[in-house]
């Protein structure tokens, strides 16, 4: 897999927030499908977070999974009108801990990931 341009800003478009959480969470399909497809709703509703709030780095995703329970992200979906995607992401946030934990480690795992390859080139 080539590194291609992370586009936060464009995530304001739902499809283009899981195209861009698809590419991000690639390398980490070993994890089994409920990993993969958690991380993706979450990592989705996160980059469409940061295209709203005009934060378009890795650094306020980054920041917010180290921080699952700040609520920014999610009120920046429900103020936008993305009520469901919100819901979907509050319900992987309040989830059991173990469950949450996981899926916040497979998001950063993926940021970080995007980070090196972004400063190898």
């Amino acid at each position: 897999m080539t590194y291609q341009t992370l586009d936060i800003a464009a995530c304001t478009d739902l499809d283009k927030a899981r195209e861009e959480a698809r590419f991000l969470l690639w390398a980490t399909k070993k994890q089994g499908a409920f990993w993969e497809e958690t991380a993706h709703r979450l990592l989705t509703g996160y980059l469409m977070a940061a295209a709203l709030d005009h934060r378009g780095d890795i650094a306020t995703l980054l920041r917010w999974a180290a921080d699952p329970d700040d609520a920014r992200p999610l009120q920046l979906l429900r103020d936008a009108g993305a009520a469901q995607l919100a819901r979907d992401c509050e319900q992987i946030l309040t989830g059991t801990d173990p469950t949450r934990a996981n899926v916040v480690t497979v998001i950063q795992k993926a940021l970080r990931d995007a980070t090196a390859q972004r400063d190898l080139r």
